[in-house]
């Protein structure tokens, strides 16, 4: 179980754009911190989750050349982003779950959306929330099908 971040005094994030940065630029600590709010977020919403360690091979393996963005609070990350610019591909995109439903998510998305014009992404298409989620910020469905790698049930959101 993944332990909440410390406190703050307020839940809303601050105004402005969130960095995209080389994922390289990262400490081994950031990569690490990045596993533990994506294990968290996945354990929120399914049953099927990757530990930690392999999320974190994945964010040093196939996710190694991407663009993120992170929000920390009082120096933890509890949110992230991760976007392959090359295939303007919205890769990843979690928030601690103590920190979901305060806005962390909608920022992190305007920052990749600002970033990858016409970008895109692929998401569960069996949790409702992820499809409200992204519908509610003014991303279109692209189509419905099964995961190319996994065969899990997917929807593909786009944006202009």
């Amino acid at each position: 179980m993944i332990p909440a971040p410390p406190a703050t005094t307020g839940s809303a994030p601050h105004d402005g754009q969130v960095a995209l940065t080389p994922i390289a630029a990262l400490a081994a600590t950031d990569l690490a911190q990045m596993a533990q709010v994506w294990h968290g977020a996945l354990a929120n919403s399914t049953d099927n989750v990757p530990t930690a360690a392999a999320l974190l091979q994945r964010l040093t393996g196939d996710l190694a050349t991407c663009d993120v963005g992170v929000v920390r609070e009082t120096g933890c990350i509890v949110a992230f982003v991760a976007c392959d610019r090359e295939q303007r591909w919205l890769r990843q995109l979690f928030v601690h779950p103590a920190r979901q439903g305060t806005g962390l998510g909608t920022r992190l998305l305007a920052s990749a959306m600002r970033a990858m014009p016409g970008g895109w992404l692929r998401a569960d298409a069996t949790d409702p929330r992820v499809r409200d989620f992204y519908s509610r910020r003014g991303l279109r469905e692209l189509r419905v099908g099964p995961h190319p790698v996994t065969g899990a049930p997917t929807i593909e959101f786009g944006w202009p």
